[in-house]
């Protein structure tokens, strides 16, 4: 009997990765634009949704996303394809 050589799928892995870089660079930029606006308060541009309170939580709110659901979900699929 002749030995099958296992091959793994990596489509679902590389867009955990994918997923992980995209979510990664909108958090940073969240973050960006709330330092920026630390340091010029103009940019607030009077909308009270647009200040830094507000964009604090939404950028630990991505970073957090960022972590829990594509790089720990990520590397879980992939320890699992690679067990089974």
């Amino acid at each position: 009997m002749a030995a099958q050589q296992e091959t793994y799928n990596y489509t679902v892995i590389r867009q955990f990765a994918i997923m992980t870089i995209v979510w990664g660079v909108v958090g940073m930029l969240v973050g960006v634009y709330a330092a920026a606006e630390l340091a010029w308060p103009w940019l607030n541009f009077d909308i009270p949704y647009s200040s830094v309170t507000h964009q604090r939580g939404d950028f630990c709110v991505w970073g957090q996303r960022v972590i829990r659901n594509f790089v720990l979900r990520g590397t879980a699929h992939l320890s699992h394809t690679v067990i089974l």
